[in-house]
């Protein structure tokens, strides 16, 4: 597929979007694509303007250069299913939010990357119980912003200016997981579902400056349900 975009460093071209799939086996399938000069948020080849606040200059609509390769396997007679990917994402203008007494705008960040993978594994271990696992590795960060918005420990409207380059983008977790088992079965006139999950974070940062982080958590979730079989 393609489509017509502008970047205002070049005039009106054509965004070449490709997606290889190459079946090595009837249940495993590699897959790789790529998206060159797409325009993500905004009106391509115009400004936008920030509403409600005149201070903050319009802004440009943010690009990206994507690149990503992954794969999809269902093992077992079907039982076991595994995803994984890895992919490299280059920003031009990234939009980043910013807040001002009584309004909220848009600032160009200049440009960013950000590369990464994840695996994601589901198991049918009976008829009645099934498990599956998830993990995902992420390295946001921006490349070049000179002019961020910079904040206090404190929090409150930021009043200053300054460099954010290598800092990371705002709530990308370097790292989170996540596990949950599910076991059903008949009970009754209906059907027993049991359910238990797992998730974990490593923690963000709220804004670009990287004064205030959410710490590293985890959070444990478990239900118990009964349906009946006359709904």
């Amino acid at each position: 597929a393609a489509g017509a975009i502008r970047n205002r460093d070049r005039p009106l071209l054509v965004a070449p979007e490709a997606e290889v799939g190459v079946r090595a086996e009837p249940d495993r399938l590699i897959l790789a694509g790529a998206a060159v000069d797409a325009v993500i948020t905004g009106v391509p080849g115009h400004l936008s303007f920030n509403a409600g606040t005149n201070s903050d200059p319009a802004f440009h609509p943010e690009v990206l250069d994507a690149y990503e390769a992954g794969f999809k396997a269902d093992l077992l007679e079907n039982n076991l299913r595994i995803n994984g990917s890895a992919f490299y994402y280059d920003y031009s203008d990234i939009q980043v939010q910013i807040v001002r007494l009584g309004a909220i705008g848009i600032l160009n960040g200049a440009s960013a990357r950000i590369y990464g993978a994840d695996l994601a594994v589901e198991a049918r271990l009976s008829r009645n119980l099934r498990v599956s696992a998830g993990a995902a590795l992420l390295d946001a960060k921006f490349k070049d912003f000179p002019g961020a918005v910079i904040g206090t420990p404190q929090g409150g409207v930021p009043i200053s200016y300054g460099p954010v380059d290598g800092n990371r983008l705002p709530v990308s977790s370097k790292f989170v997981a996540n596990g949950s088992i599910n076991y059903s079965a008949d009970l009754g006139n209906g059907k027993l579902n049991l359910n238990a999950t797992l998730y974990y974070n490593s923690g963000w940062f709220t804004e670009p400056d990287n004064i205030i982080r959410q710490p590293k958590f985890l959070q444990v979730n478990a239900s118990v349900g009964w349906k009946s079989d006359d709904g």
